[in-house]
């Protein structure tokens, strides 16, 4: 394994139009010691042949298609992809953000100075309309010194980052496991939940290096829809689980409520109360914290209606 490679890791799905430019950003890196593993998981228009013209113009990108024994989803093209991969670094990009020319010479730069296990750099929105967006730096700003007081940042600050914002040692990935291929929902948020929670060596980049397309298709939010929000719940379910099981559950604590407020809030807010029931001993907490009597009355009257529709 070659000293400070990095492998950046792009799945990719029907990106034919986008993916060029995401390709361009890792092509333009002042840091040239990377490899580029494209995964495509079954596209139907020519994404493999762009991805293959990359290949041709430089051999440091390298395509597969996702094998069909890995299920299909982003997730399982990820993991081939991190399985394919040699450096002792990985970077996963989706494949129509993009990184700044010199994000990965900046890593390094740190690198040289720390043994890090988990860079974290800030990031910003960026849409096909030149749009401006302010720079989503808190987390940085914080300057968390190990993985859970990161965690505890998010929760306190309800922030999160995107996968191309972390530089993960390969050993780190080891100790956490690979993408669960189950999910379809906050995949991205199980995931370095389990990086960050095994990271005891987090350094912090001042730099906002990864840009983060707000206009894509694959971006539309999906939480009005009520599969996808109950998958999104049940994925932080499942992060509550791993949470109680640690020796010291409580040492997060900040960041699980923080999250559980935010999940009920958009409920909430939404009218899904329905929803926060069904889930009550996940939000327990919240449920209990209301204030507004409006909406605890209209708790009781579902509650009623549940107990009496049961009873027919």
């Amino acid at each position: 394994m070659e000293s400070n490679l990095i492998s950046i890791i792009i799945p990719t799905y029907n990106r034919a139009d986008l993916l060029p430019e995401t390709l361009d950003s890792v092509l333009s890196q002042t840091y040239e010691n990377w490899e580029c593993i494209i995964v495509d998981d079954g596209s139907s228009d020519h994404t493999p042949k762009v991805a293959l013209q990359y290949t041709q113009k430089d051999s440091r990108f390298k395509f597969h298609q996702r094998p069909t024994e890995r299920k299909s989803g982003g997730n399982g093209a990820r993991n081939f992809g991190f399985l394919q991969s040699t450096g002792n670094y990985v970077k996963w990009l989706d494949s129509d953000d993009l990184i700044a020319k010199d994000l990965l010479q900046k890593e390094i730069q740190l690198l040289s100075d720390e043994n890090a296990d988990l860079i974290l750099s800030s990031w910003i929105y960026f849409d096909s309309a030149n749009t401006h967006f302010p720079e989503r730096n808190r987390l940085v700003k914080a300057a968390p010194n190990n993985g859970i007081e990161l965690l505890n940042k998010m929760g306190e600050l309800g922030e999160f980052s995107f996968p191309s914002c972390y530089l993960v040692k390969r050993d780190l990935v080891a100790i956490a496991g690979l993408w669960n291929e189950n999910l379809r929902v906050n995949q991205d948020g199980e995931f370095f939940f389990r990086i960050i929670s095994n990271c005891n060596n987090l350094r912090i980049l001042e730099y906002c290096g990864s840009l983060h397309r707000k206009d894509g298709e694959n971006k539309i939010s999906q939480k009005a829809d009520r599969k996808s929000i109950s998958n999104r719940i049940n994925s932080w379910k499942l992060i509550d689980a791993m949470i109680q099981i640690r020796k010291n559950p409580q040492e997060l604590q900040t960041y699980i409520s923080g999250t559980k407020t935010i999940l009920y809030n958009e409920q909430r807010d939404s009218g899904k109360l329905d929803v926060i029931l069904e889930n009550s001993d996940f939000f327990k907490e919240q449920i209990r914290s209301e204030k507004s009597r409006k909406i605890k009355l209209k708790f009781l009257l579902l509650k009623l209606k549940n107990i009496l529709s049961t009873s027919e």
